[in-house]
């Protein structure tokens, strides 16, 4: 135990109060309720490795540290035993242990009242207030006679720089003719503030040598936590390029599959094509059901109120996030953050990607279909797929389409290739473009699109829901619904004819970046790798699509 002073007592304590760990008497004795031992809390606690499990040094049983419970029976027990007051104590000449000082307190206390006694003990050793350096400690009891002859009382203008000492009665003398007494009391304040300043000053000396410690252990953690980062990333690039590998090999098997020579061979390849098997035979079954007209069998984009988008399935195929999609007839183009083109037949999803075409060097953001598939992407490349063997073409290009950062720019592109219009707002970096017969929308970083009349370029209204920025537009074809993808990972869809929403699909676990519609299909592809397929459900008084 660690005492504030000499510690002596009357008799011998128990052994039972004595710590196993320090071998000293108990000083906050804690029970460790699993094994039934006490220990001094501090003891136990430097035990611990983690700071908050100690094993026990009698049994090696492990203790969590918030379970330990003060040991109230010990505590009293030690309060109890009687010891010497401190300051009747002295080294003995062995220097082996204390011994009772004849010329000290002969009090005998309980030991749970010693500091009251021993703080004030007339036998306690004080220090001479005049000067404790040459005068060193004097018993309480005899502090006022050596005051009265002590010989190292201060002058009273020792405030103004006078050095003399003395005892009191040359004090008194010395006063009358003091030659500091008659100046100025002008520097005073200054030494005051320059006391002051130098204490601010070391306190805050003290505060910048914790936050240097401080500095120091929060850079060992940030090292740490580096190399955990490190480790981690170069785990996640291993899991990927084997990923990658499992994704090709399920590509070629998909693709054997599909070929004549193995159109008798069994439609379960691997267990990646799971999700695609389903999608097949759901558009099997709508394609024949009476509820759900084959789009080759109705107007596409015709919808009538009631009605709903269902997710039906889910594509995957993907290394990355997918950014882009385009239907042409019954097939399917996605594209994204993989650097690669897949090919669907919206027809036989059961098959998996039809075709893989590869050619740029980063993410791939935009698609396009005319005379062939034309893809944009980040690597500033620009490129043209033959429609009927994915091959890559050069073509020439006769048309340039233009975004920017707060303007909707309109240009001619057959002649003269000037600037048609330009609409310059306030709303927001402009993230997608869609066009109708009424309107130019625009989608924006501040998460609401706008809507602009196509004739006089006057913004027309504002659509609020989504949390996060527009990624993607699409319109059907008569122009009266419009899907929104965002970044807060939902689409929503609207109403063009009174801008209300109708729809919100939230089946998505990252930002949706595009969305398309083919026919009575919504595709949208997600930075989650994932293309989902919704399906419009015409709906009737109290039907809900199963």
């Amino acid at each position: 135990m660690a005492g504030r002073f000499p510690t002596k007592f009357v008799q011998s304590p128990n052994p039972h109060l004595i710590c196993a760990i320090c071998g000293q008497l108990f000083e906050e004795p804690v029970i460790n309720v699993m094994c039934g031992h006490t220990f001094c809390k501090r003891c136990i606690y430097d035990k611990s490795e983690d700071g908050k499990t100690a094993k026990c040094p009698l049994e090696g049983q492990i203790c969590q540290l918030e379970t330990l419970v003060l040991n109230r029976s010990v505590k009293s027990q030690i309060d109890d035993l009687d010891i010497f007051c401190c300051h009747g104590l002295r080294w003995s000449d062995s220097e082996s242990d204390y011994v009772c000082d004849p010329d000290g307190c002969n009090e005998k206390l309980k030991y749970s009242s010693r500091k009251d006694h021993e703080d004030s003990c007339q036998f306690s050793l004080v220090p001479c207030p005049n000067n404790a350096v040459h005068c060193g400690k004097i018993r309480r009891k005899k502090l006022a006679d050596h005051i009265r002859v002590c010989q190292h009382h201060p002058c009273n203008f020792k405030y103004k720089g006078c050095m003399y000492t003395g005892t009191s009665d040359d004090i008194i003398t010395h006063v009358t003719l003091c030659a500091f007494r008659t100046l100025p009391d002008e520097g005073i304040d200054n030494k005051k503030q320059i006391q002051n300043l130098v204490s601010e000053n070391n306190k805050l000396q003290h505060n910048i040598n914790k936050l240097i410690s401080r500095m120091a252990e929060l850079e060992q953690d940030k090292n740490r936590m580096m190399s955990q980062l490190e480790k981690n990333n170069r785990e996640m690039t291993e899991l990927k390029m084997e990923q990658k590998k499992l994704g090709d090999k399920v590509d070629k098997l998909l693709a054997l599959k599909s070929s004549p020579s193995s159109s008798q061979t069994s439609s379960s390849s691997s267990s990646a094509s799971s999700n695609n098997t389903k999608v097949g035979s759901i558009l099997n079954r709508i394609s024949s059901s009476p509820t759900g007209a084959a789009p080759s069998q109705r107007n596409a984009d015709v919808w009538m109120m009631p009605f709903q988008f269902k997710c039906f399935g889910t594509l995957r195929s993907h290394q990355g996030g997918v950014w882009a999609l385009k239907t042409h007839k019954n097939l399917l183009f996605s594209a994204g953050g993989d650097h690669v083109i897949k090919v669907w037949n919206l027809e036989q999803l059961e098959r998996g990607c039809k075709h893989t075409m590869t050619g740029h060097t980063d993410k791939i953001q935009s698609l396009a279909v005319g005379k062939y598939l034309y893809s944009g992407g980040a690597d500033r490349s620009i490129r043209a797929w033959n429609l009927k063997d994915f091959t890559e073409v050069i073509v020439k290009e006769d048309m340039l389409y233009s975004g920017s950062h707060n303007t909707i720019d309109i240009w001619h592109t057959k002649d003269d290739f000037t600037l048609r219009g330009k609409i310059s707002h306030t709303f927001g970096s402009v993230y997608a473009l869609a066009i109708t017969e009424l309107y130019i929308i625009v989608g924006t970083y501040n998460n609401n699109t706008h809507l602009f009349d196509v004739q006089t370029q006057v913004h027309v209204h504002k659509l609020s829901g989504h949390v996060g920025a527009i990624q993607s537009l699409a319109v059907n074809k008569t122009g009266t619904f419009l899907f929104t993808a965002s970044t807060d990972a939902n689409i929503q869809l609207w109403s063009l004819e009174n801008y209300l929403p109708i729809q919100s699909l939230s089946r998505h676990e990252a930002s949706v970046n595009h969305v398309i519609i083919h026919n009575d299909l919504v595709l949208s592809g997600s930075e989650d790798t994932e293309i989902k397929l919704f399906k419009y459900f015409k709906m009737q008084m109290g039907f809900m699509p199963s």
